[in-house]
């Protein structure tokens, strides 16, 4: 019970506060109504409307005000001012040159809106134009650059069909090799080609290396009599050593040429030097017997008509050395 009568205690005071402050505050405004100003009623209204008027402008209501409307309002304030000069007092004179100062304020408020507006209109269109002009300079490049595209696919085409064309008159990469294989009266000799293009030959040389070096054994008595030199012997062992090859063109796999026979001893070495219209290559051939059988190694430098350009094919237990070649096959030094 006490509780709650002091909660009523407390709600009565605040009551009576309040409606204290209400009654003080409405006293206050009376006076303040009643309170005689020193200009006239017709010129407190104008100054009040220009004042509102100004205010409302920068605030932006109705509207965003435009460079000159104040000046407007400037001009129409001075001719009421103009009109009233004679009756006003004192206080309405400063309500007209605060009047002025505002109405001034707002002009040069509008000014500076509308130039910000203004840069940022510009800004925009520029943002735009560029967006616009950047557009069509990445399309124009993207067309210029699939026509390259295409132009250059075309032309790779063309050289391709070029180059084809020209492989399969010449031969390209291609090339060949002489391969034997023993027979019952010798040996039998195949021409095996390396390569998708036709072989077209201006001249194909076997030197048969073994009877090279018979010759050069009959002609050493000669040589050491005085009846012929070093070089007339080389030069005619190698004349008698030489063994033109009759290789007609061909675009098969390979071709068979007759038979070659066998040598006195138990080893053959040829080489054969082929000279096509896409180059020339030379083969270093060896055979020998091994164990009753005959077993054969080739060896052939390409010049380059393919990579590497060293081409090499040995069959099993045919004799080599710790780099896998014949003695006397020539060794692979790079070539620039």
């Amino acid at each position: 019970m006490l509780a709650r009568f002091g909660l009523r205690s407390k709600a009565r005071i605040c009551r009576t506060i309040v409606f204290s402050a209400v009654v003080h505050i409405w006293h206050r405004a009376v006076v303040i109504a009643k309170y005689r100003l020193p200009v006239t009623r017709m010129g407190a209204y104008l100054v009040a409307a220009f004042i509102v008027s100004g205010l409302a402008m920068l605030e932006g209501f109705p509207f965003t005000p435009h460079p000159g409307i104040a000046i407007g309002l400037l001009g129409l304030a001075a001719v009421f001012v103009a009109v009233r000069s004679m009756s006003w007092t004192l206080w309405e004179s400063v309500g007209w040159i605060c009047v002025a100062s505002l109405l001034f304020y707002v002009e040069v408020h509008s000014i500076n809106v509308d130039r910000d507006q203004h840069d940022r209109e510009q800004i925009e269109a520029r943002r735009v134009l560029d967006a616009g002009f950047s557009d069509l300079l990445n399309d124009q490049r993207n067309k210029f650059q699939a026509m390259l595209d295409q132009s250059q696919a075309q032309f790779d085409a063309t050289m391709a069909s070029v180059n084809n064309a020209t492989n399969t008159v010449t031969g390209g990469n291609s090339f060949c090799y002489l391969s034997l294989s023993p027979g019952l009266n010798g040996f039998g000799m195949n021409v095996i080609k390396v390569g998708k293009y036709p072989l077209r030959f201006r001249s194909v040389r076997l030197f048969d290396q073994t009877l090279y070096g018979m010759e050069m054994g009959k002609l050493v008595p000669d040589v050491q009599s005085g009846k012929m030199t070093p070089f007339d012997a080389m030069q005619k062992a190698s004349q008698t050593s030489e063994i033109p090859l009759p290789i007609s063109d061909f675009a098969t796999d390979g071709v068979f040429l007759g038979s070659f026979p066998y040598p006195p001893g138990n080893e053959l070495d040829l080489n054969i030097v082929f000279n096509g219209f896409n180059g020339g290559w030379i083969e270093y051939y060896s055979a020998k017997k091994v164990d009753g059988k005959w077993r054969q190694g080739i060896y052939i430098d390409t010049e380059g008509l393919i990579s590497p350009e060293w081409y090499k094919k040995i069959e099993p237990g045919f004799p080599v050395d710790a780099q896998g070649l014949a003695p006397g096959w020539p060794h692979p030094v790079q070539k620039h």
